[in-house]
């Protein structure tokens, strides 16, 4: 849920202005505190596998700067480069952030001026790191959940079911999202990946 102030929140029920910020990282390092977007859109779509999806554009050459990733410490590199989405509702005289998540970029493509980056939700971090050998969980829910994400997302079960023993017949070749996904169905639980970039496990449905 976004959290706004109640001047904030009674703006984006009228006509107001709307801002964009994105910001990228690499291993905990800010690349860079304000890409600068000329256009992108933010799809959100339950039925696949890892449901977020930003893209934006952005200048191919910006104030003397190249946006065109040329190495591995570039701001719009896809070698783990994260970004952070904020969307600016204008107030008199200030800007309220509201944050929406965070993403990896998975490729920045140059189309003459312009370079077109796109991102997913951080479930493919987890899609990616498929198994070097069979898994077979053991413990509880919650130590089997957190061998699978762990450290690529922080998990936090503040509002799932009570924990208990997982079966030991579960048993998983390769894909590691494929696991976490049924054994969020066998406890039964629901997680998703929150604006601050957190893997959070409920009871709820999202």
């Amino acid at each position: 849920m976004l959290s706004l102030t109640d001047l904030a929140a009674d703006m984006v029920t009228r006509t107001h202005v709307r801002q964009a910020r994105i910001q990228t990282s690499l291993g905990g390092a800010v690349l860079a505190e304000d890409v600068p977007v000329i256009s992108g859109t933010l799809e959100v779509d339950r039925s696949l596998r890892v449901p977020d999806r930003l893209t934006f554009s952005v200048p191919r050459f910006d104030r003397g700067v190249s946006w065109a990733p040329d190495s591995p410490d570039h701001p719009l590199g896809w070698w783990g480069h994260r970004v952070r989405m904020s969307i600016g509702v204008q107030l008199p005289g200030v800007v309220e952030w509201i944050g929406r998540g965070e993403y990896l970029i998975r490729s920045a493509d140059i189309d003459g001026d312009v370079v077109n980056v796109e991102c997913a939700g951080l479930l493919a971090l987890i899609e990616e790191a498929r198994f070097t050998f069979p898994f077979q969980p053991a413990g509880t829910f919650e130590d089997t959940i957190r061998s699978l994400v762990e450290p690529a997302l922080t998990v936090l079960f503040d509002d799932a079911p009570a924990d208990r023993a997982i079966p030991g017949s579960l048993v998983w070749d390769e894909d590691r999202l494929a696991a976490l996904e049924e054994v969020l169905d066998a406890w039964p639980a629901t997680g998703y990946v929150d604006a601050a970039g957190v893997l959070r496990i409920t009871t709820g449905t999202t």
